[in-house]
């Protein structure tokens, strides 16, 4: 941004200087510099907020030839004194405009300083309080895999809302030994507080903390119980983010992807501290962003608002990439890139625990059955989500396979959905309803999984840690509850047990 800074005042200074000789009059070369720079600075953004016309050259043109009229209709002007009282409040708009941003960038600081530490600790106060030595994989302390395909139903739920026959994929499974557990649901039918109840094994009916509702699910899942105790245990926690996810203050490694290949990031609370937004003069907080932990090239963002946008491409290729930029959440190549990176977590020497999201089945479609990329489909036909849902078995299939290859020791794999689909779906009250999702789950030899029945995900981590590690964690009871506003109010809900439980 400094570098940016530099170079504009260099070239403003010496536009002012070239303008001052050529016309003699300091007041009307500075009044001329200040319509060019307006036409200059605002171009792009105009175009992008309020017009967006279909040729960018057509209305770079426009511009150009605006300011050339008011410039040339100025130059006429003979009269000095019509410059110079035009410079007062042409000063006083720049101060204005330098004055705006930065009391809302000072004010906005205070606010979240205010707020933020106490909120971070309202949704996951840390319990790791020394530093606990790493152990390394081994029999008593296996890699522990929580693989999360989006949106993937049970084979019952496939064959009778879709007609379509998914035992193939869950042989499969069983001949890699994994157990299929056929009636597993989820306690809730959206992503962030299915995952946050099953992290934490407890169900999610409140906001304790400042933080939206969504962004305190996010952190409650990047911060987990679960993570919590095995890193205790000496485990290394990986937490692969997918795009919805937030990284993780307690994780060893957050990773991404990007062209460039893997990429990692380091967090810790005061980075999280300062990305606690609310929304202005209202107090009420708003949904972290996203791509708050990543630099952006600010030259990048500033050319994309001036007449350089016409040659954004030219100017991106010589002065800036996105090679270190995290793929867009639904983009084919992060679930490809995951899939094939969850290899090198197999051969590290260190007991693992990594958390593994893939937008995958979820749409929109992006594949063919055979692995073709295509354009997004946002609204797909049932042939368009089987279709891919071949390809996606496959890949999930591959992965698995280089898990066990690259191991060891014989890891846990949790192959377990976040909840089911809504193609075909059953529906309640006009509302869907998607609690049949898919489970599967391997254990090393020496270890069984005794899956009771009704079974949700809000006891698949006391279990598998009672079973791996001798704990005693009590089960919860099973409870199905339904948003009524969806991600609006995730915490308006219905218990609808005695509707979709599977006893």
């Amino acid at each position: 941004m400094l570098a940016s800074l530099a170079v504009m005042l260099v070239a403003s200074t010496f536009a002012l200087l070239l303008t001052n000789a050529l016309l003699r009059n300091r007041h009307k070369a500075a009044f001329l510099l200040a319509i060019a720079s307006i036409g200059f600075s605002l171009s792009g953004h105009l175009y992008t907020q309020v017009f967006m016309p279909k040729s960018l050259f057509v209305w770079t043109l426009m511009v150009l030839a605006f300011a050339t009229v008011v410039i040339g209709a100025v130059c006429r002007s003979r009269k000095r004194k019509i410059f110079a009282a035009l410079t007062l409040p042409l000063n006083l708009v720049s101060l204005a405009l330098l004055a705006s941003p930065g009391i809302t960038i000072v004010s906005g600081h205070v606010y979240m300083s205010s707020f933020a530490k106490i909120s971070a600790a309202n949704v996951s106060p840390s319990v790791i309080q020394e530093d606990i030595p790493k152990v390394n994989d081994s029999a008593t302390h296996p890699d522990i895999y929580y693989i999360i395909p989006d949106s993937y139903p049970s084979d019952s739920w496939l064959e009778e809302a879709m007609g379509y026959d998914n035992s193939a994929f869950t042989q499969a499974l069983r001949d890699r030994g994994f157990t299929v557990a056929e009636q597993a649901q989820s306690n809730y039918g959206s992503s962030f507080t299915s995952l946050a109840s099953t992290l934490n094994m407890r169900y999610f009916d409140s906001n304790p903390s400042q933080l939206s509702d969504l962004d305190f699910l996010r952190l409650s899942i990047a911060e987990s119980e679960v993570a919590k105790q095995l890193k205790q245990l000496g485990y290394t926690y990986i937490h692969v983010l997918s795009g919805l996810l937030l990284p993780s203050s307690i994780a060893d490694i957050n990773r991404d992807q990007a062209p460039a290949g893997p990429i990692d990031i380091k967090v810790d609370d005061s980075d999280f501290d300062a990305a606690i937004l609310f929304h202005p003069g209202t107090g009420v907080p708003r949904m972290l962003d996203r791509g708050f932990l990543y630099k952006q090239s600010f030259f990048s963002l500033y050319h994309d608002t001036t007449w350089l946008r016409l040659i954004k491409s030219q100017l991106d290729k010589l002065f800036y990439t996105d090679e270190f930029m995290p793929y867009h959440v639904y983009a084919p190549e992060r679930f490809l890139d995951t899939v094939a990176d969850i290899a090198s977590f197999a051969s590290m020497p260190e007991a693992t625990f990594a958390i593994v999201h893939l937008l995958k089945p979820h749409g929109p479609i992006v594949f063919t059955e055979n692995g073709d990329t295509i354009t997004a489909i946002t609204i797909p036909s049932p042939e368009d989500h089987l279709s891919e849902l071949k390809f996606v078995n496959a890949k999930f299939l591959q992965m698995i396979d280089a898990i066990l290859e690259n191991s060891q020791h014989q890891p846990v794999i949790i192959f377990q959905a976040d909840h089911g689909s809504t193609h075909g779906h059953s529906s309640f009250g006009g509302r869907y309803i998607h609690f049949d999702a898919y489970a599967a789950y391997y254990l090393p030899d020496g270890f069984s999984l005794d899956i009771p029945q009704p079974y949700t995900f809000i006891n698949s981590f006391p279990l598998l840690l009672n079973e791996v590690f001798a704990t005693d964690y009590e089960l919860q009871d099973d409870r199905l509850m339904e948003h009524l506003a969806g991600y609006g109010a995730p915490f308006l809900q219905a218990d609808v047990t005695d509707q979709f439980l599977h006893k």
